[in-house]
């Protein structure tokens, strides 16, 4: 499968900078990346697509995302893009080695470069925020540091992704820890989401 060509830039305004990947016809990503979302964009196959504001499934209820709901740190929305081969995993992670996949801007060539970083291993099944609490909808892992604008990006195990970034925290003595929210979680909000969005668009 060709994952990379699925995996995708994601611009807000001119100032927010992310990542996202193509699930089926739906594009996900973090919702802090498209706050703007009615000036928001994704490139695929070299061309700009604009967020539609009558394609969103899900998005945090509360704009106000951050802590202590940081777990529904989530976006997702209908896209013209059809044939996505990537698959989204049902179950908890339960390995120790993944690979994550997205991009970061590059302000010296104002564009954004692609970036592969392998060998991240699991660090907490269920995640915490700077706060010590739990974020029962996200893991973490550690292992090499990821840049602000790889939020949104898939984690892979094998050819499975089983989850997204939102955030990295740097800890005391070096470590590096990135929060991903689980893909079981993900695919459950998309169900409950698009209950409403047909409701919405098909009326009676």
């Amino acid at each position: 499968m060709e994952f990379s060509k699925y995996i995708v830039p994601v611009i807000s305004g001119n100032e927010s900078f992310g990542t996202g990947f193509l699930y089926k016809d739906y594009l996900i990503t973090a919702n802090h990346i498209v706050t703007n979302k009615i000036n928001s964009s994704f490139r695929f196959d070299g061309n700009w697509y604009k967020l539609k504001t009558n394609s969103f499934i899900v998005f945090p209820r509360d704009e106000q995302w951050r802590y202590p709901n940081e777990a529904q740190d989530l976006f997702v929305c209908k896209t013209e893009i059809y044939g996505s081969d990537l698959i989204l995993s049902r179950s908890s992670n339960k390995m120790n080695n993944y690979k994550y996949q997205g991009y970061y801007f590059d302000e010296s060539s104002n564009d954004f470069m692609n970036v592969v970083t392998p060998e991240l291993k699991l660090y907490h099944e269920t995640a915490y925020n700077e706060k010590g609490e739990k974020l029962y909808n996200c893991f973490s892992c550690k292992g090499n540091v990821l840049k602000s604008s790889n939020s949104g990006g898939p984690l892979f195990e094998s050819d499975v992704i089983i989850g997204m970034l939102i955030r990295s925290i740097k800890h005391q003595g070096g470590i590096t820890e990135s929060v991903f929210i689980k893909t079981d979680y993900i695919l459950k909000e998309i169900e409950k989401g698009l209950i409403i969005f047909n409701e919405i668009n098909n009326p009676g």
